[in-house]
């Protein structure tokens, strides 16, 4: 497999960073979506975003620092 190059590293980087913002922002706003749900069902679901975001921002993080 072929290495890929900077301006690649930098696509995927922005794109695991807007990915992470838009799942960030998709927590704040569904909170009146799950408010039907169980107390235990609405805590598993936002922490399961904020750990997806939390990664992606990590994969951002490497991928803009590759070279």
């Amino acid at each position: 497999m072929k290495k890929l190059k900077l301006h690649q590293y930098n696509v995927i980087s922005r794109f695991c960073e807007d990915i992470a913002k838009g799942l960030m922002l998709a927590v704040i706003l569904g909170q009146m979506a799950i408010a039907n749900l169980t107390p235990l069902e609405r805590v598993l679901s936002i922490l399961t975003s904020i750990v997806l975001a939390l990664l992606l921002l990590f994969f951002a993080i490497y991928f803009s620092k590759e070279r």
